[in-house]
Formats: C-alpha cells, sequence, structure tokens
C-alpha cells in the first residue's frame, strides 16, 4: 500500500490545515490499535453520557451486489465486510428515491420527497425538521463531510439543517487512494475533535460515481480478474452486453470499478480503527448503505461509461428506475453489544424513511412520530425480524411519471402510460413475471392504494428550470412543513407474505409456493425460481 503513493503525489491541507494522512495513515491502518492512556480517560468520561455516537458513511450508485459480503464473486472490501460480521447485514433496505436528491431528502427528514411542493435540490429542505436538527438541539455535536445535494447552495452556511461542522468536497481524482480520501480525513479529524462528547456523523462520499478513475497502483490490485458472466444473475448481462456495445473490454471495466471500491473500503477501515484508537468503538453505531442503485454506462453522460461496472446481484433495474435494482441497495448496522453480529436479515423491509425515527429513539432523542414517515425500527436493528407495517411508495416530483408500491411480497409498478405491473418477490425477486392480470384482485387493491397516496400530494411541483409548469421566476409554491405528512396503512385483503424470504430463495424449482391455484400462476412461479440470481 506504501507505493499506491508516489513521492511526488502533492500533499493536501484539510479544513484545520493540516498535512494529508497519506500513506502513513494508510500502514497505520494495517496494524491492531490499542487504546491509549488518554483514550481511556476519555471513556470513562463519556460513560457519564451513555448516548452513542453515530456514524452514517453514504456511498453513491453503489449496487446491491456491489460488495464481497453481498456477493460479488469478486469484490475485495474487507473492511465493510468486517462491518457486516461485526453487525448485522439487511437484505430488504430501500431507499426514497432513485436518484441522489430525493434519496438525501428521505434519508434527512424522513419525508417523502414527492411530498415538497418545490424541488429540493433547488428550494432546499424549506423547513423541514431533519435528524441533525433533532440531534444537535438534544446535545449531539452534528458534522457533514462529502457530497451534500441537499438543496440550496453547493456551500452551505455552518448550521444548516442543525449540522454544525459542514465540509463539502468534490471528487478528488488526482489522490493516489481514492476520490473520498479527503472526505475520509475530514472525518477522522471531526471525531478527533469530538470524542469527548456525543457526535453524529454523515460521510457521503462520491464512490462508485462516475467517472470511475482510480489510481493505476490500485488497479494493478485486481490484474488478475477475469469476468466469468456466468458468475451473474439475468440482468446483470445486460450490463455486460451495453458495455461490448460501447467497444469497452468488460475484464478492463471491472478491475477499474472493484479498484474504485476498494479504495472506499480502505477509507472504511481507517474510520474503523480511530474508532478502535480512541476507545469509541463500543459506544458508536455505524451505518453503512448507499444512496440508491448502481449507474448504467451511459455514453452521453458519463466519462469511461465501459467503467461503470456495478452489478445488482440479478436485481432487475438500476439507478433511475424503481425496480429493485434501482431502489434496493446494501444496508449495515454495527453496534457492538446491540446489534447482533453476523446476523443477515432476509424478512424485514426497511426503508431510508427510518433513519431519523430510529437512531433518535436508539439516541433516547424526543420526537414527534405523527410528523415523519418512517417507522423506529431500533428493534429491529438489536434483532428483531418482524414485518413493516405500512407499504413503501415512489415517486418523482413531478405528476406524469412513473409511480411504484411495496407491501411485503407485493411490488407493483404503473407506468407513464398508467398500465400496471406486478410481481411477487418472493418467486421472482428480478421482477420478470407480471401477475397483474392473474393476481387482479392484488393488483386492483395496490391501485387503489396507490391512487389513495397520490391524491395526498401535490398537484404542481416547482423548479428553477422553465421546462416545468408552474415555476418559471424561482417562486416557490406554498408548503407548511409544520403539517404532518400522510401515512397510509396496509391494504385490506392483501397477504402480506406466504413463505419467510429467506426460504423462498431456498425452494426447488418445481416447488409451489404461492397460494393461489391458478395454472398460470404456478407456471410463471416454477420459472421465477429456477433463474439464477
Amino acid at each position: 500500500l506504501a507505493e499506491i503513493a508516489p513521492a511526488e503525489a502533492k500533499m493536501k491541507a484539510s479544513r484545520h490545515q493540516r498535512p494529508h494522512l497519506g500513506v502513513l495513515v494508510f500502514l497505520a491502518s494495517l496494524s491492531l490499535l490499542l487504546p491509549s492512556p488518554a483514550a481511556a480517560a476519555i471513556s470513562a468520561q463519556r460513560a457519564k453520557d451513555e448516548r452513542p455516537n453515530f456514524i452514517f458513511i453514504l456511498a453513491e450508485d453503489m449496487g446491491f451486489g456491489d460488495l464481497a459480503c453481498y456477493n460479488h464473486p469478486y469484490a475485495r472490501t474487507p473492511n465493510i465486510d468486517r462491518l457486516a460480521a461485526e453487525g448485522t447485514r439487511y437484505v430488504r433496505f430501500y431507499v426514497t428515491g432513485a436518484t441522489c436528491n430525493p434519496s438525501r431528502t428521505g434519508l434527512m427528514t424522513s419525508r417523502h420527497p414527492a411530498s415538497f411542493p418545490n424541488y429540493v435540490d433547488h428550494f432546499a429542505l424549506q423547513n423541514a425538521t431533519t435528524i441533525t436538527d433533532l440531534l444537535y438541539e438534544s446535545g449531539y455535536s452534528t458534522g457533514h463531510m462529502g457530497k451534500w445535494h441537499l438543496g440550496g447552495e453547493n456551500d452551505p452556511e455552518q448550521g444548516t439543517y442543525g449540522v454544525q461542522d459542514i465540509q463539502i468536497r468534490a471528487r478528488s481524482h488526482l489522490d493516489p487512494m481514492g476520490k473520498d480520501a479527503i472526505i475520509f480525513q475530514d472525518a477522522l479529524e471531526f471525531i478527533e475533535d469530538h470524542k469527548d462528547e456525543p457526535f453524529y456523523l454523515n460521510i457521503w462520499g462520491h464512490i462508485a460515481h462516475s467517472p470511475v478513475e482510480p489510481n493505476p497502483r490500485l488497479v494493478q490490485e485486481f490484474c488478475d480478474v477475469t469476468v466469468d458472466r456466468n458468475d451473474f444473475g439475468f440482468w446483470d448481462q445486460h450490463l455486460f452486453d451495453r458495455v461490448s456495445a460501447l467497444g469497452g473490454d468488460i475484464n478492463d471495466g471491472m478491475r477499474h470499478y472493484l479498484a474504485d471500491l476498494w479504495a472506499l473500503d480502505l477509507q472504511v477501515g481507517l474510520v474503523m480503527d480511530k474508532l478502535r484508537e480512541l476507545n469509541l468503538e463500543k459506544n458508536t453505531v455505524i451505518i453503512f448503505t448507499s444512496d440508491h442503485g448502481q449507474a448504467p454506462p451511459d455514453e452521453d453522460q458519463q466519462s469511461y461509461p465501459a467503467r461503470m461496472m456495478g452489478v445488482s446481484h440479478g436485481l432487475r433495474g438500476h439507478k433511475h428506475t424503481f425496480y429493485e435494482g434501482g431502489v434496493r441497495v446494501p444496508y449495515i448496522v454495527r453496534y457492538p453489544g446491540h446489534v447482533p453480529a453476523g446476523k443477515v436479515n432476509h424478512k424485514t423491509i426497511l426503508s431510508g424513511f427510518d433513519l431519523l425515527p430510529t437512531v433518535a429513539s436508539v439516541a433516547k432523542v424526543n420526537y414527534d412520530p405523527d410528523m415523519f414517515e418512517g417507522e423506529d425500527m431500533s428493534d429491529v436493528w438489536f434483532g428483531s425480524d418482524r414485518t413493516r407495517t405500512n407499504p413503501l411508495f415512489w415517486r418523482y416530483s413531478r405528476t406524469d411519471g412513473v409511480r411504484a408500491l411495496l407491501f411485503g411480497k407485493w411490488k407493483l409498478h404503473v407506468n407513464k402510460k398508467d398500465v400496471a405491473s406486478l410481481y411477487d418477490l418472493e418467486a421472482d425477486r428480478a421482477e420478470r413475471f407480471d401477475l397483474a392480470e392473474v393476481e387482479n384482485v392484488t393488483s386492483a387493491a395496490l391501485r387503489d392504494v396507490l391512487r389513495q397516496w397520490e391524491s395526498t400530494l401535490p398537484t404542481n411541483y416547482c423548479r428553477l428550470d422553465e421546462r416545468y409548469e408552474p415555476c418559471r421566476k424561482g417562486i416557490p409554491l406554498p408548503f407548511n412543513a409544520t403539517i404532518p405528512p400522510t401515512k397510509m396503512g396496509p391494504p385490506e385483503n392483501v397477504p402480506y407474505e406466504s413463505v419467510s424470504y429467506e426460504s423462498a430463495a431456498l425452494l426447488a424449482p418445481n416447488t409451489v409456493v404461492y397460494a393461489s391455484s391458478t395454472p398460470q400462476v404456478k407456471e410463471l412461479v416454477y420459472k421465477a425460481q429456477s433463474i439464477k440470481l
């Protein structure tokens, strides 16, 4: 690793004008760091306040199947894998939007991005309460390092949304340790500065967003990788076909993409080591996820599109879509002694909306649950496998786009022509076989719920793009953030599940798991279960 950073690489200054941590930090991260006497004293002082710290690491454009612990055949992510081994890995976590800003809006506010009449990326959060507002008001130190994309100015004032320390960083492609290294350096300094008080810290990086151009010495680590397409699922084959159509080399693209992920993993390891060094490991919750699924190769919008090799482990869709591959992402939580170690939760549906109420609950912060759409999932963090109460919805901030609903095993999609498709994710998580006609009663019931939810949303949306009515001059539409958002309860007479999600994935191809006696449905289930996912 020492050779990754050439001697001639320029040293960058941090927000405190400290020298870049560079190679020395990476070398230090390879050893086991023992708590110092000073750290022990800090630990004793922190014992007076038992509330945990929170570190929320958000990757960008990372696919559901991009990590080794999520069964990528070639990825090398030992530190993130260690997070999963020391915490719980969730298989059914969903983000609140299929692009950056809608996803981050839901994470921070526990409100659906489509419920804001003024597009958040142009008009900010419009006085909606954020998780950092709640924690700051309860005595937490709050920080945000890295990508912003939460509306307003590109350089927001300190204190925005209750965040005391905001350090917005663009991609640093010249850094030999990866384009997010400077972000994590800021994060390490924040942790050091606030080690004797409870803190909440966002670390929002740029990996694996385009362009994918890691240092050549990082790429060299993957020179032995040769892609076997049989190692990947049905929908992943479309990715390989697209890269080939662009004239790209699948092996070269995969090596570069994996090197980018490895650079992120190395930085995550530094955070874990810093917590151990300061004896904060046992009192810190680490949450790791992505803002949405992998970005597909797009020669019109990306540099090096043939290197966009993120995969969904066979799930349909990608960034910009509401199919599983666009909104279902890795989700790992570690909190030693509280969150079960080595557990994999296959059953519980979690959402980005749940971050705020769950963190607030664990931090013992009072809040009004009626003001937020998410559910307190702290019991799921601590080991429960319970089912989710309410359905999840997706829609862009427009009235004529696609939309989707998830309830238990059912996923309903409605396209721009108002045509619905229905999938049973227990039998067909790849969303290949449309059951809308044969399961017309269930489809109709879910469509009714979707219509009811849509009736609560704005009838117009305001953007700073003159193509969108009625906003042309940047004058926002009225919005009152003190009015509770609408919560839709579970639809009536719709089965949540037939068998457990984990069991369905292991059934033999000729095993009937579907309760319906309709021959067409049985045939579809047979086919779906025989597909490699």
